[in-house]
This record gives C-alpha cells, structure tokens and sequence, in this order.
C-alpha cells in the first residue's frame, strides 16, 4: 500500500512539473508573440514618422499657413509685438517665422534650428 501512493506521489510531482515546463513554454511563446508585435508597431510608426517633411530654412510645405516675416504678422496682442519691438528684437528668427504659424494652428511640431 505504501509502495503504491509512493508512485502514486512521483507520478503527480511529474505531472506537476511537466504542467509547468508547458506553461513556461506557452508564457514564452506569448511573450516573443507580444513582443514582435510591439517592435513591427514600432516599426510601422517610425516609418511614417520618417515619410514626413521637414522645413529647412525658407523652404515651406505648401500644407502650412504663411510664413510671419514680421511681428505685425502674428496675431499677437499690440503690447506683445511692442514688447518684441522695445526689447531689441526687429523681426521673428527664421524658425520662429516657419514655427509659430503651424504651432498656431493646433498641429505638433518639433524645430530644429
């Protein structure tokens, strides 16, 4: 009878362990499953990240409004463009006359000057 639930006992401890082999194959196999899907993801992303157009320069996509080549062209209040105006400054840099109008729009934007 001892004989018995002894291998009775093995028997299970194998199955045991033979369960949780398969489940660390099976949490494995998801794992690389999520983690390819994230990196095509990423991928993709990227890819139309990098499609996108840049502004170099004078150079403006016709998708964006004017360009403000003076302070009087940004909608800004009369005691701001005065301010600008007081403190030395004569006219927008160029990534701030490509920058402001697209920023104003509501779209992201990230300059490099």
């Amino acid at each position: 009878m001892l004989t018995s639930c002894v291998i009775l006992h093995i028997i299970l401890i194998q199955a045991r362990k033979k369960a949780k082999k398969e489940k660390k194959k099976k949490l494995k196999k998801e794992s690389k499953k999520k983690s390819k899907s994230k990196e095509e993801s990423f991928n993709n992303k990227e890819t139309e990240t990098s499609s996108s157009s840049s502004i170099k320069d004078d150079e403006v996509p016709s998708s964006t409004t004017s360009v403000w080549k003076s302070f009087t062209d940004a909608p800004f209040t009369k005691s701001v463009q005065d301010a600008l105006v007081e403190a030395g400054y004569s006219e927008p840099s160029s990534i701030q006359s490509h920058a402001w109008p697209v920023a104003i729009s509501g779209k992201d934007l990230i300059g490099m000057y």
